[in-house]
């Protein structure tokens, strides 16, 4: 097993951030629309967001296992640092604002 990631290996991952990011896309949706005071939103619309996007990573994982099995892991990786990186985003923003 080589320690050196491939290019291709690389641009799996860079998808798989890219891929990530979009995953957070119903989070970052219900935050700002939560955050911009137009309406008043509770915890239910906090969860159907989470499981959305869950679901949606779950598929997205399901398709890559099917169709890049051999860079499966490093397309995981990117993926978990792209949700993980918006996640951040997020939390550095809503600090901020307060």
């Amino acid at each position: 097993m080589d320690v050196v990631p491939t290019i291709s290996e690389v641009v799996v991952a860079v998808v798989g951030i890219i891929a990530g990011a979009v995953g957070y896309a119903p989070v970052l949706v219900a935050l700002r629309y939560a955050a911009s005071g137009r309406a008043r939103l509770h915890i239910a619309v906090g969860i159907a967001a989470v499981a959305l996007s869950f679901g949606l990573l779950t598929v997205v994982e399901g398709v890559a296992w099917m169709l890049i099995s051999d860079s499966f892991l490093a397309f995981s990786f990117g993926l978990v640092l792209g949700y993980v990186s918006m996640l951040t985003l997020m939390a550095v923003l809503a600090l901020r604002a307060h």
